[in-house]
């Protein structure tokens, strides 16, 4: 079953988007984003 994130889930989601993030081939955000920046724009 899939549901939706909450607040305790970000720890995991960064671990997975942060690669992703820093690659800059997916994201058009600044390479060097930090967790809390990635975290509001997501």
């Amino acid at each position: 079953m899939i549901r939706p994130s909450g607040p305790g889930d970000w720890p995991a989601l960064w671990a997975v988007l942060e690669p992703m993030f820093r690659a800059g081939e997916t994201f058009p955000h600044d390479l060097e984003i930090g967790s809390e920046a990635a975290r509001q724009a997501w």
